[in-house]
């Protein structure tokens, strides 16, 4: 996450969710769920 908020430092989970083309809503939840636990802010 450090190097991600060094090139980016607003990113977020609105920002991934829209950045990312994800099918799966479940699969993009696990994802958002784990950058929340690395240290993202929601």
């Amino acid at each position: 996450m450090a190097e991600v908020f060094a090139k980016k430092p607003d990113v977020n989970g609105s920002y991934v969710a829209q950045v990312l083309p994800y099918r799966d809503p479940d699969e993009l939840a696990y994802l958002i769920d784990a950058l929340h636990k690395a240290g993202m802010p929601r």
